[in-house]
Order: structure tokens, then sequence, then C-alpha cells
């Protein structure tokens, strides 16, 4: 069965808001004078995800049966000597002592991280700047709350999810082939990459409605042109979903406010019952006026009318 199923247990989520790792989540986690530099995501399997654009820093896993934590992170940042006394597990009557150990580990891995992941200041710095500023940071009258990132559907089993997921992205994969075996030249060689399940944003709009948002730089000049099919993939596997998934969205709403990774007026963004709606939205960050990528994405729009959608600069 399908489902958006990232809530922390209760335990977890009581520790984040007023036990021993209160002090985990300020209202801004801000690194050299860098607001942007670190997005944190509750995660399904009680975990809380820091990002720094296109790479995870660190996860923090917690057992409930237990109340204890583990913290796992890939191995380019065991370079750091924070890494060293950090990733292990950890009891929770411990963690008080540790939360400084935690920011002094993720300021050591922004230095470490790769500057294609966010300081070359393309598609993962712009994922972090989005998601902050239109979730975290977020003021009413804004258009967008966004609520995830990565945001990715539920299934029980492998079978179940490709038996739903292919039939959707094949028939904008189709489109894209017949271009491309059209004129290879302009559209590039038919290949074996396929769209995929993860939206990079999910977003409340003002009337009841869910935003599936792509985010593009305008640097990538194909993916500008086939985001209109990529973003009607997730437009309507979520709304094939909305009966199973709109409790379990609204649910992760409410518990960020709690842990503070959402402003408490974001409840109003709440439908009474199901949402209404899915609207898919390319976003583009930085373009490039001149580029011909603009004709192409005309051109897949009139090949495919079903992946028309909101085009936002930024």
């Amino acid at each position: 069965m399908m489902r958006y199923s990232r809530l922390l247990s209760s335990s977890f989520c009581e520790q984040l808001q007023s036990g021993l790792l209160s002090g985990l989540l300020p209202s801004t986690l801000s690194f050299d004078n860098d607001s942007f530099a670190v997005d944190v995501h509750i995660r399904e399997g009680d975990k809380l995800m820091f990002h720094h654009g296109t790479t995870s820093l660190l996860t923090m896993s917690y057992d409930e049966l237990s109340h204890s934590v583990n913290f796992s992170a890939a191995s380019v940042y065991s370079k750091s000597q924070e890494y060293q006394s950090l990733i292990r597990h950890w009891e929770i009557a411990e963690i008080e002592e540790i939360i400084h150990l935690i920011l002094s580990y993720l300021k050591s891995a922004i230095s470490l991280a790769n500057a294609e992941d966010y300081q070359n200041k393309k598609e993962g710095f712009w994922q972090n700047r989005l998601s902050l500023t239109f979730g975290q940071h977020w003021q009413p009258g804004m258009d967008w709350l966004i609520i995830d990132r990565e945001a990715v559907i539920g299934f029980d089993d492998s079978e179940e999810k490709q038996s739903h997921l292919e039939p959707i992205r094949q028939k904008y994969q189709a489109v894209k082939e017949r271009l491309q075996q059209k004129d290879p030249a302009k559209w590039g060689q038919p290949n074996s990459k396929r769209f995929g399940d993860e939206c990079d944003f999910l977003a409340l709009g003002p009337d009841g409605e869910l935003f599936c948002i792509e985010l593009k730089h305008g640097s990538n000049t194909s993916g500008i042109y086939w985001g209109s099919l990529q973003v009607a993939v997730y437009r309507d596997l979520f709304t094939s979903a909305l009966d199973c998934i709109s409790g379990g969205i609204k649910d992760l709403v409410r518990q960020k406010i709690i842990v503070g990774l959402l402003p408490t007026e974001a409840e109003s963004r709440l439908p009474q019952g199901n949402f209404k709606s899915v609207h898919p939205i390319l976003a583009i960050a930085a373009p490039n006026d001149r580029s011909s990528c603009w004709d192409n994405l005309d051109e897949v729009i009139r090949e495919c009318p079903e992946s028309k959608c909101s085009i936002v600069l930024v």
C-alpha cells in the first residue's frame, strides 16, 4: 500500500522538543555566517538527515526501545577528527554532552565536502537555499511552503512500486525517446537513463493543493528541457496516491512544527481533509536567458501537452 510515512517516534520527537536533544535543532544552523549551509529533514525509520546541498553530512538514527542514537556518515568525512569521536552508537543519557561535538563535526564536514555539492553555487546550493527560505524560514504570504525534500512515496515492496510507477514513467519516457529518435543531434542519443520517483521538493499551496517542485540550475540545459516531463511523473504519481498519503503528509507537517523545522504558522496551510490536487512546478535557478533550452522546453511541452507546468525563475 502506498504511504508517506516519515514521522519520528513520539519518544524521539519529545527528546528533540524538550529533552536531552532539544539543543540540536536551533532555529538556524549557521556555519561561517552561512545560514543555508545545513538543512535538516526527517526521514522514514526514525532518522534525521543533515543535508549540505547534494550531499548528506550526517544521519542520526534513534532506537525507541533502547533510547539510544546512532550516527552515520559517508567515509569521505572520516578525515575529520570529530568524525572519529561522533560516528558510533550513543546512549541517550550521553547525548547532552555531545551536542557541541555534533555542531563541530558538521562544520568540519562542510570543509571536506566536494565543491560541486554546494560551494559552486549551483543546484545543491539552491536546494538548501529554497528549502530553508520556503520551509523553516517561511512566512505567511509566500506562495510556497516547502515541507520536504527528496520526497518519495513509500511502497510495501519493489514489485508494488514497479507496477504503480512504471506505467506513469513510461508515458513520459516514450515522449523523450520519440524526440531523441527523431533528431538525436538536437536531443541526444536514447539511453537507459530513466525518470526517477524522487521529487526535489514537496510544498503546500495556499488553496489546499500540493506542489511537486523540480529544481534545475540554469547551466543544466538538458535538465531544463526534460524537466517538464520529469515533474509530470511526480505530479501523476502523487495525484494517484492522494487518498493514501494526505494523512501522513499532514502529520509530518505538524511534527516538523513541534521540533522547530517549520514555523507554527505552517499549520494554516493544511486542508481540512485530503489534499485537493497536485501541481507541477519547474524551478530554474540562475537562468540563462540566451540558452536554446527555452525553445526546446516549449517543443517538449507541445509534443506532450500533459507535461505543461508552471515555470518559476529564481
